[in-house]
């Protein structure tokens, strides 16, 4: 099971005491809250971040530069236009005349010259490997050790980058405080009750600021 962006077992040993670890009762609070944050981080950045081979984008044509959704890109393997259902997609990579001048592979844009590749009722399809390589594998599963882990990282993967992952865990701290799964808030004397937690969990589950500065490096922004 993966939370987010690592693994179920690395997580757990960022948000519960040592002696909670074994225990399975918050795995899916926990796998819920890493994969809603991730989510969350990626909005604000405008771009997915996990490696996918073979992710697919479509677009309407009438432009000259894609931004495509899994970033930085490794690699470009297909390019097609449609025009219309009858015909469906056409491939464009064995044309004489090149059909992408440039790519930037970190921010994952592709530029296709200096005219509208078509109508804005036509499509361009890009298919592609972008995304950043983390690791998947549990270390073990029901105790036992899994022998697909670690992954064997590919050659041409974009690691997932240090502060990216530290914005994730310090995000998933706070959040995970903000609920209180285990009532140490109560304990403590503080607050609580249906009314003060809802009006707490509607008011701060933001991207802390120091999270938003983090990651600002990056955020993209829409083409226009």
């Amino acid at each position: 099971m993966n939370a987010g962006l690592s693994n179920l077992a690395f997580i757990k040993s960022q948000l519960l005491a040592a002696a909670l670890r074994a225990s399975t009762d918050y795995d899916a609070q926990i796998q819920a809250l890493g994969l809603g944050i991730t989510s969350q981080m990626e909005r604000y950045c405008n771009r997915k971040f996990m490696r996918t081979v073979g992710a697919v984008d479509v677009f309407p044509a009438d432009r000259v530069q894609f931004l495509l959704t899994f970033s930085p890109v490794e690699i470009v393997t297909g390019a097609a236009v449609k025009q219309d259902e009858t015909d469906g997609f056409i491939n464009q990579l064995n044309n004489p005349e090149p059909f992408i001048r440039i790519i930037d592979y970190n921010n994952g844009m592709v530029d296709c010259g200096s005219t509208d590749v078509g109508k804005e009722w036509q499509q361009v399809q890009f298919s592609y490997t972008g995304g950043y390589f983390w690791e998947q594998q549990e270390p073990t599963i029901n105790g036992v050790a899994n022998p697909a882990y670690p992954t064997a990282v590919p050659a041409t993967a974009f690691l997932l980058p240090n502060d990216l992952l530290l914005a994730w865990i310090l995000q998933c701290k706070y959040v995970w405080q903000i609920f209180d799964p285990l009532n140490t808030k109560i304990a403590a004397g503080q607050e609580s009750g249906p009314r003060a937690i809802a009006q707490q969990v509607m008011g701060d589950l933001d991207l802390l600021p120091a999270v938003q500065k983090m990651i600002a490096q990056y955020v993209r922004y829409g083409l226009v």
